[in-house]
């Protein structure tokens, strides 16, 4: 009788193969981690053009004045309305009863897109974030430029804004700030270096322009230019420095 013979692998077979798994692991991850962030770069910049194109809707029926960029805590802007006025941005989730999302759809743009509030969240902006718990902000990860409103300290409940024509194209309408709270505390932002781009997308940021296209840009150019005025970034366009300086509104 002719016994059976047993086929297994050896123990340098095993730990060979264990070494050629390894090292396709450590060559495929940076390319998945890669292709992962792309996909979540090209739906911010997707969620970014939709919300220019709202602006650009809501100020074709205001007389081509420009959103309120819910700059201070009294008026109502784009994102939300303080209520009571002073009160600054809601909570979200909003407490029960009701929608918890309810403070979006009291926001200027929210009928322009079809209060589909989630465009307002970039998809790498998690809620268990460092700083997340300390933004008074929670409802958007994008901010307005406070160039609409000159910059202007302290706004007044009625506060104007300058109308979407007297911008340069491709001044910064919007971009993803910093996770400081600080960068948070209403819906719109100064944009300087500290209240300026996010390393959300690695390298930069995606920044919408005033003629409503959007693009990724890399954060030294932001900061660059967050440092000389006028600039994309400071753009008030009845300042001669960009910064608010001698704005008409105020």
């Amino acid at each position: 009788m002719v016994r059976g013979r047993w086929n297994a692998f050896t123990l340098i077979e095993l730990l060979v193969v264990i070494a050629i798994i390894a090292v396709l692991a450590a060559l495929l991850l940076p390319v998945l981690a890669k292709a992962k962030q792309s996909a979540l770069r090209t739906q911010c910049l997707n969620q970014q053009k939709q919300i220019a194109m709202a602006v650009h809707m809501y100020a074709h029926d205001y007389q081509d004045y420009v959103v309120y960029p819910n700059w201070g805590s009294y008026n109502p802007g784009w994102l939300y309305v303080p209520n009571p006025p002073g009160s600054g941005p809601p909570a979200w989730p909003a407490p029960a009863p009701g929608s918890a999302d309810a403070p979006y759809f009291a926001g200027f743009l929210a009928d322009y897109v079809a209060r589909n509030w989630r465009i307002y969240r970039c998809p790498a902006d998690p809620t268990n974030a460092p700083f997340w718990d300390q933004r008074l902000n929670r409802m958007s990860t994008y901010v307005m430029n406070g160039a609409a409103m000159g910059y202007r300290s302290g706004p007044p409940l009625g506060q104007k804004t300058h109308k979407l024509g007297m911008f340069k194209a491709e001044s910064y309408m919007m971009w993803e700030p910093n996770d400081a709270p600080a960068s948070y505390n209403d819906g719109a932002s100064n944009p300087n270096a500290t209240e300026g781009p996010s390393k959300r997308h690695v390298l930069g940021c995606t920044v919408t322009c005033y003629d409503g296209h959007s693009y990724f840009l890399k954060f030294v150019i932001f900061l660059n230019q967050a440092n000389a005025k006028p600039s994309f970034g400071w753009c008030d366009p009845d300042s001669p420095t960009g910064d608010g300086n001698g704005c008409s509104l105020w």
